[in-house]
């Protein structure tokens, strides 16, 4: 039981990410919170808004809420912010597929997905720590793998077909 000390401060700094994300997760349907300011000649902003976690990179002649410096965004969701939010969805040219969207607009574009993935990612560096590398191969092994690849696979035929 090497590091054993390690890997439980490693899963609570882990689990604690977690619970923070969700936090910002259910918190995301009544406050848009962000970034945004400038980055070289563009206009970069990170939004939390309804459960997604949105990147956009436009030019700064297009409008954006904090061109300039940097800072910080917090907006109440109210039904008027709402609406301009899916209008401006709607604006967007995008791909869907497995709660990830991203597209072009003008001279930019945007990034944006839920927050179940980057959750789910922080969940699987949390246990990272407490699997060991077997040497062996064993059935359940290849069982497991097999669900897995068929599950995405699945999750990828399902994406395609909305």
């Amino acid at each position: 039981m090497r590091f054993h000390k390690l890997r439980i401060a490693w899963s609570v700094l882990f689990v604690i990410a977690c619970v923070l994300l969700i936090v910002l997760w259910v918190r995301s349907y009544q406050w848009a919170d962000g970034v945004s300011g400038t980055c070289g000649r563009y206009g970069i902003a990170f939004h939390v808004i309804n459960g997604e976690l949105m990147f956009t990179r436009i030019l700064p002649t297009e409008g954006i809420q904090g061109v300039g410096p940097w800072h910080v965004v917090h907006i109440p969701m109210t039904r008027s912010f709402t609406e301009q939010i899916e209008a401006n969805r709607n604006r967007v040219h995008s791909f869907r597929g497995l709660g990830i969207r991203w597209g072009s607009h003008g001279e930019g574009w945007q990034l944006a997905g839920t927050l179940f993935w980057p959750t789910l990612f922080v969940v699987g560096l949390a246990a990272v720590p407490w699997m060991s590398p077997s040497k062996r191969f064993w059935l359940r092994t290849l069982l497991i793998a097999t669900t897995l690849v068929a599950v995405v696979l699945g999750l990828i035929v399902w994406a395609a077909g909305n």
